[in-house]
């Protein structure tokens, strides 16, 4: 595992010179981190000890527009928290084969139209596979996928954002056995003309 102090940096330092088949594993506790972290590397993956156990707090997050950015192919998240994030959590756009287990994205604060808008948001991707998951407090959507193809959203819990899971613009989506509760609204299908 990396080591606990000053986490951001060595997670950012493994990010940026990470190679096809590394993995990257968080150390327990909690963690503040200022900056958005980037994922560029295809076949990497990312995992912590357990959402309870290994958290990611980006409370003080002053610059990037997500908490996560996920724009390599074949990357997997699992096993950690993302706390307050002020924008977006996890973020996937234009990859494929992306995995999501065993995170929770959260607003500790509670609902509140000024906590970031989405919690996992997987966007323009292909096969994309968001289960055993856990998003609360998002003042859009817990989990969304939007303009993507072919994937499975199954087994996670979703309360208390605006909207629990929006699948928006989407093609051969399986979404299954979730837990929705407390949402503004549950479960959103959507098209919207002239995205995709």
């Amino acid at each position: 595992a990396l080591p606990s102090e000053d986490l951001e940096e060595s997670l950012r330092t493994a990010l940026a010179t990470a190679a096809p088949g590394d993995e990257i594993e968080l150390p327990k506790g909690r963690f503040e981190f200022s900056r958005m972290l980037t994922v560029t590397t295809s076949k990497v993956s990312i995992r912590g000890a357990g959402p309870e156990n290994t958290q990611l707090d980006f409370s003080q997050q002053a610059q990037g527009a997500q908490s996560v950015l996920v724009l390599g192919d074949n990357v997997e998240v699992s096993g950690f928290a993302v706390l307050n994030s002020p924008s977006d959590g996890i973020v996937a756009r234009d990859v494929s084969n992306f995995r999501v287990t065993h995170i929770s994205v959260v607003w500790e604060s509670g609902p509140s139209p000024s906590n970031g808008a989405y919690g996992i948001y997987p966007v323009l991707s292909r096969n994309v596979y968001v289960a055993d998951c856990y998003a609360k407090g998002a003042s859009e959507a817990g989990i969304y996928v939007g303009q993507s193809i072919g994937g499975i959203v199954e087994r996670n819990v979703v309360e208390g954002n605006v909207v629990g899971l929006d699948i928006e613009n989407s093609q051969r989506i399986d979404v299954r056995k979730n837990s929705v509760q407390g949402n503004s609204l549950g479960i959103l299908v959507a098209t919207r003309p002239g995205l995709i």
